[in-house]
């Protein structure tokens, strides 16, 4: 009987718990496009996740965060910060806020205007988010190359301090590309 018993608890423990929902390309679109209207009036727009000891490039599940705050929990010196911004475009930096002045890197692009001056902008690349069986997937691209693919296992939001700052946050998995 307690054999019984103990297998059933096991099993509804299985159906309830185990109901987890990927979120899907319409559920990332649109907090992407709600951190891009978040930008529009005065926020930051980026999404960050530490990358203390080359965490971001060795990970295979990273976590970004839209709350640049949510490092004031935790030490975070090394960071990557992506910002999507329109027409499929993405800015991607790193930097280490733990030495003074504090450092930014991103890839650049130089340009001169009728010979003159030399301007120097953050070069963007692109990204796109498509679905297959109900799973989203982010892929990021250089130079028209893919780099990097990623399954987004989840999005949530967090509050911290006290309950007066929240944080969206979206859980990626880097997954292998395949090259043909």
């Amino acid at each position: 009987m307690k054999f019984s018993i103990s297998l059933l608890f096991l099993f509804f423990n299985l159906l309830l718990f185990g109901q987890f929902k990927n979120p899907t390309k319409v559920q990332v679109l649109a907090l992407i496009d709600q951190t891009n209207a978040e930008k529009a009036n005065g926020l930051d727009g980026k999404w960050w996740t530490a990358n203390n000891d080359s965490s971001f490039y060795k990970s295979d599940t990273i976590q970004f965060f839209n709350n640049e705050n949510v490092s004031d929990t935790k030490q975070i010196c090394h960071f990557q910060s992506w910002e999507f911004r329109g027409s499929g475009k993405l800015l991607q930096l790193g930097g280490n806020n733990c030495q003074e002045p504090p450092t930014i890197e991103c890839e650049v692009k130089q340009s001169t205007r009728k010979g003159k001056s030399v301007f120097i902008t953050p070069y963007p690349d692109s990204f796109s988010i498509t679905e297959i069986n109900n799973k989203a997937f982010l892929q990021t691209f250089k130079n028209g190359k893919p780099f990097d693919k990623y399954l987004v296992l989840g999005l949530q939001k967090i509050t911290f301090d006290n309950n007066r700052q929240t944080s969206d946050i979206i859980t990626l998995v880097r997954q292998k590309i395949v090259v043909r």
